[in-house]
């Protein structure tokens, strides 16, 4: 069980930062299809990592501390309420009929810190790489997404969906 909602939460907060990278700062690039096709390609994980330590390490320490995370995260959750239009169907980290809630975004900068940060405090920007590869790893280049862009990862050991 712990298990099944750490990966939930790890998860949800590397699309989080996916999106949230790729949004914010214009990072996706056009490409990997034939020409006229004008596909959008993922920025890479070390793109995306310089991207959100460029905007979101307010003390320019380096490092993303559990708040700059946090900070993180609450911009994508507002990201994605935006592009689907309000809070249609629910807010974003309501549980609906049945549903469990999604983590905060304050367990899940944690759960990432606690798993990826050498010194417990902070990620690095190579810290954050590797967080983000092990993401796209276990989800895919799309990073769980569905063929339909929801954006939605469903957790098979518990069928919570976030």
């Amino acid at each position: 069980m712990k298990t099944a909602a750490s990966a939930v939460a790890l998860a949800l907060a590397m699309a989080t930062l996916t999106t949230c990278a790729q949004s914010a700062g214009g990072l996706a690039a056009t490409g990997g299809g034939t020409a006229g096709q004008g596909r959008r390609q993922r920025p890479s994980p070390a793109q995306i990592a310089a991207h959100v330590m460029q905007k979101f390490d307010a003390n320019k320490d380096g490092k993303l501390e559990q708040g700059e995370l946090t900070q993180a995260l609450e911009a994508l959750r507002q990201h994605r309420r935006q592009e689907a239009g309000g809070a249609a169907g629910g807010q974003h980290g309501q549980a609906g009929s049945g549903a469990q809630a999604r983590p905060s975004p304050e367990k899940i900068a944690a759960h990432i810190i606690a798993k990826f940060a050498a010194d417990k405090h902070g990620l690095t920007q190579a810290e954050l790489t590797q967080a983000l590869e092990a993401h796209r790893a276990q989800h895919g280049q799309h990073g769980g997404r569905t063929q339909a862009g929801s954006g939605g990862h469903t957790n098979t050991s518990s069928g919570t969906s976030i």
